[in-house]
């Protein structure tokens, strides 16, 4: 939430593990009037979106990558990937 411009909104998509509270900053939210919500599923025209926002770096997601592999190395990445200390694992296919 430190990284949200004033008016922004968080969605909180897909579940988390393990379950539990999340903390956030009511002031923060107040203050900045961020709008916090969530949702269960998609529909194709969002994927659609969220595909060119993500090809078209227009989002940078790489705070949210913990380790990048070459895709050689495809079974030490799942290994980390399933680990809880591991949030996303990035595979990179290079010619």
């Amino acid at each position: 939430m430190k990284v949200m411009a004033k008016g922004a909104w968080l969605c909180l998509y897909g579940s988390v593990h393990p379950k539990g509270p999340v903390q956030l900053d009511p002031n923060q939210i107040h203050y900045d009037e961020l709008h916090v919500t969530g949702t269960f599923s998609h529909t194709k025209e969002s994927y659609r979106q969220a595909v060119e926002l993500l090809s078209g770096k227009q989002i940078d997601v790489s705070p949210f990558i913990t380790e990048r592999f070459p895709f050689p190395e495809i079974k030490p990445a799942f290994e980390r990937a399933i680990s809880p200390d591991t949030y996303r694992v990035l595979m990179t296919f290079e010619e």
